[in-house]
């Protein structure tokens, strides 16, 4: 019965915080060597290529990946303010 508990309060726990922080500007910076190569390089020779763009889809299919259960909580989230589509 704890453990249902105490999952019932992560849960909700989970939610208040996603929601709060889904109220704040979605900026992060990233600090990477090896992708900063890629996107730039991408950038130069690549006419129409959108750096930011391709760094956000390529950060939300890693999470996707990583972290299916809290990626897809949070998606919904967003979807539900009318954050995303």
């Amino acid at each position: 019965t704890q453990t249902v508990t105490q999952t019932s309060v992560d849960q909700t726990s989970l939610e208040q915080l996603m929601e709060s922080l889904l109220d704040k500007d979605p900026k992060i910076g990233v600090w990477s060597y090896p992708g900063y190569a890629v996107l730039q390089y991408l950038y130069h020779t690549k006419p129409g290529f959108r750096m930011s763009k391709v760094a956000k889809d390529a950060l939300e299919l890693g999470l996707k990946q990583l972290y299916p259960d809290l990626y897809s909580k949070a998606e919904s989230l967003a979807r539900q303010k009318g954050l995303i589509k």
